[in-house]
């Protein structure tokens, strides 16, 4: 049946007779035309909800035959076989790729603007590059299709989806966070974490996370800024106490050593813990540790000033196993506090100088927000086991900043979201995990201890996929004051499913971090395990 949206094929068609010398121009790359052809796929998602089921097509065997093949596109072309056709253009670009070993290789195109209706135009650019294929990714898509025969409820068809290759991404305009790839200044392919020699998850062998809240009595300070008070950030002159023995330091070293003793590949710590001199600290200790263990870190957050700026970022490092920066993450959503919970802050001593507050005359209803310079990009990781993006807390969550993250990380879809946080309540943050989970993104959310009221979330693992039957959970979170873990067993016809207890046994892709007095610092999750 014909559609409003059929009048704008032949201009799609016309766009790409137009740019179909790129797949054999001299002076040009077949990643170029791929971009081209990546924007115009989705621009047909966004006319045509319902591709899925887009028909085999005879492969195209080389990138003459591509060019060939786009000079001959009718304009009385059916969006279906139009889409078909364009991810076999996509998926023939790819293998061209891989057999030139263009590892690495990557780029943006300036899309030629198209008015198509109103206000919607094909333009803004496509960022690209070539990778590895993603075993955790093929792994994930086969656990759903063994699951349930289909894509998940809430799949939503993207090109992107049908690329393991090749990355691209549609950046239409600047109301998005700019996406970039990670590239470590160092670009050492030898470190660990980046090294498919050291991780072999394809091969069953050990990838191990550990989401670690810092569960000793070290806890963060903040103070009220701004003329009227409603403005908070950590503390410039004392960031962090701690009881004697409970050394920030302290609890980081432990974890450190824990993690050599128990093979933890990725540590994981929470938001505002690690103070600008603790980080530096915790990068000469890895440099200078002699091991290997944790491949990487990610450093929680703080608030980091930087000169040209008045407010600080909230920012969050993915160090190496030599404390070298391989990923870095600006926060843009804010951490927002009603007057009720400063007041338990106060009292808490999150607040040294609590009387601030009276002389503000901050009331219960009243809200402070977190003084930050909003953060205005994700930064993608490609390790050798998963493509990494890292989100902060409010970015997941805040009312005001959570649509644009929230629509980016579905269009980009990446294998696993880190989510360090600082929180009351984990509430919010189980929405944004089952959003993510129908989408197969798998989320690890680790909380600060020291925030995290009595049953609410510290650690929380989502794999993003359906439990396999006779299998380890898909899901499973460590609440605070809990003997035990807890599972998501999922229901049946209409049932929601429901948290029960879980106990991790030998054999089992979970298992506690455990300081030498066998008290438990951390939820660890074996992804060699599934």
């Amino acid at each position: 049946m014909k559609t409003a949206n059929d009048r704008f094929i032949p201009l799609y068609v016309d766009y790409l007779r137009r740019h179909r010398s790129l797949a054999t121009k001299a002076d040009s790359s077949p990643l170029k035309l791929a971009a081209h052809l990546f924007a115009v796929a989705s621009q047909l998602v966004a006319d045509f909800h319902d591709l899925r089921d887009r028909p085999v097509l005879p492969g195209m065997r080389d990138l003459e035959a591509l060019e060939t093949h786009l000079g001959g596109l009718e304009e009385s072309i059916s969006a279906l076989d139009l889409y078909a056709r364009l991810l076999d253009a996509l998926d023939l670009v790819q293998d061209q790729c891989a057999q030139r070993h263009d590892d690495g290789r990557q780029g943006e195109v300036e899309i030629e603007e198209v008015v198509l209706d109103g206000d919607r135009r094909l333009g803004g650019r496509v960022i690209y590059w070539v990778r590895r294929p993603r075993v955790y990714r093929s792994w994930r898509r086969q656990v759903w299709d063994d699951a349930q025969g289909s894509r998940p409820p809430g799949w939503e068809e993207r090109p992107s989806r049908h690329l393991d290759r090749l990355f691209c991404f549609w950046q239409r305009g600047n109301h998005q966070p700019r996406l970039e790839r990670a590239r470590p200044a160092h670009a050492d392919p030898y470190a660990p974490l980046m090294n498919e020699a050291g991780i072999g998850i394809d091969r069953g062998e050990p990838w191990r996370l550990a989401l670690c809240p810092l569960v000793g009595d070290a806890q963060t300070c903040f103070e009220l800024v701004g003329e009227r008070g409603r403005d908070f950030r950590a503390g410039t002159a004392c960031p962090v106490t701690a009881k004697e023995g409970h050394s920030l330091q302290e609890q980081i070293e432990t974890a450190l050593r824990t993690a050599e003793e128990q093979a933890i590949h990725l540590l994981v710590f929470p938001e505002l813990t690690i103070d600008l001199e603790t980080r530096h600290w915790l990068c000469e200790r890895l440099r200078h540790s002699g091991s290997n263990l944790p491949y990487g870190v990610v450093t929680g957050s703080f608030h980091i000033d930087r000169d040209e700026l008045t407010r600080p970022y909230n920012e969050s490092l993915l160090i190496d196993d030599k404390g070298r920066t391989l990923l870095e993450h600006w926060k843009a959503g804010r951490f927002r506090i009603t007057g009720e919970q400063l007041d338990g802050a106060v009292k808490a001593g999150f607040f040294p100088d609590g009387k601030l507050a009276e002389v503000f005359g901050l009331g219960p209803h009243d809200e402070i927000q977190e003084f930050i310079e909003p953060g205005s990009k994700l930064q993608l990781l490609e390790t050798a086991g998963a493509q990494i993006a890292v989100l902060i807390c409010a970015d997941a969550i805040d009312r005001k900043n959570r649509r644009q993250m929230r629509d980016l990380i579905v269009e980009v879809s990446p294998d696993l979201v880190l989510l360090p946080s600082m929180s009351f309540e984990s509430g919010p943050f189980r929405v944004f995990e089952e959003e993510l989970q129908e989408l197969e993104v798998g989320t690890l959310l680790v909380n600060a201890h020291c925030v995290c009221q009595p049953e609410e979330t510290l650690a929380s693992v989502s794999l993003g996929h359906y439990e396999q039957a006779g299998g380890p959970p898909a899901r499973v979170r460590w609440r605070r004051g809990q003997a035990a873990a807890e599972k998501w067993n999922r229901g049946r016809k209409g049932n929601k499913g429901e948290w029960v207890e879980y106990s991790p046994e030998e054999g089992d892709p979970y298992a506690w971090m455990r300081d030498p007095a066998g008290e438990r610092i951390g939820l660890i999750v074996d992804l060699g395990g599934f």
